[in-house]
């Protein structure tokens, strides 16, 4: 009786104590921390443009008239040597564009104005000393002063006849005429202005459209 008893507690001893073993793990297990939720990283905050002041647009769109006159004068040059067209001034931006676009802008305005206007000094120097022999050489430079392209023959034809294309020869005719299309002269000063091609032509235009675009005397019959 007595050794039934001591069986029944050592299987209950031994039931408790695998119970205990196996709850424990669980235990520990359920009692781990539960791992915390990862903190998402704040977005950078995009960086404002700097807003453009009355000042630089001020300045910017004083470059942009400079840079159409230059334009115009190269074009009109480049209109009466027949070559090909420079393109349009670039559009302004809004006032409200930012302060790195305004200053672009304006250097790019500033630096296409330099630009045009050494090319307008190069061209205009070689309408002046186009080289060469011959009347047609100085046509460009009479389109330039206001002859108009209906006229190119009569012109090349005048200058022909009067000085063969040279602006320096004096008295070509026997008479006190000078420059390319042989201005009569009564002063010094007159002769020496009619010795430079461009005052010539501008002085042979105004006694031209006094003959309402008639050939001149010396030319009648020619």
């Amino acid at each position: 009786m007595r050794l039934t008893k001591w069986l029944i507690a050592i299987t209950v001893s031994i039931f408790l104590l695998g119970a205990i073993l196996f709850s424990a793990p669980s235990a520990a297990t359920d009692a781990s921390p539960s791992p915390s939720p990862s903190v998402s990283a704040s977005p950078t905050p995009e960086p404002t443009a700097r807003p453009s002041t009355p000042e630089l647009r001020k300045w910017a769109r004083g470059w942009r008239k400079k840079d159409k006159r230059a334009r115009a004068r190269l074009s009109h040059l480049r209109c009466c040597c027949s070559m090909s067209q420079p393109a349009g001034v670039k559009k302004a931006p809004v006032n409200s564009a930012s302060f790195d676009k305004w200053m672009a802008a304006g250097k790019q305005w500033k630096h296409q104005c330099k630009s045009f206007r050494k090319s307008s000094r190069r061209l205009f120097a070689h309408m002046n000393n186009p080289g060469g022999s011959g009347a047609a050489r100085w046509w460009p430079l009479a389109q330039y002063v206001g002859w108009p392209r209906s006229q190119k023959a009569n012109v090349i034809r005048c200058i022909d006849l009067e000085s063969s294309g040279c602006e320096k020869v004096p008295n070509a005719s026997g008479t006190p005429c000078y420059g390319l299309m042989q201005i009569w002269c009564y002063t010094q000063n007159q002769i020496d202005r009619m010795k430079v091609a461009i005052n010539n032509l501008r002085a042979g235009l105004k006694k031209w459209r006094a003959y309402k675009w008639t050939p001149w005397p010396t030319m009648a019959g020619c």
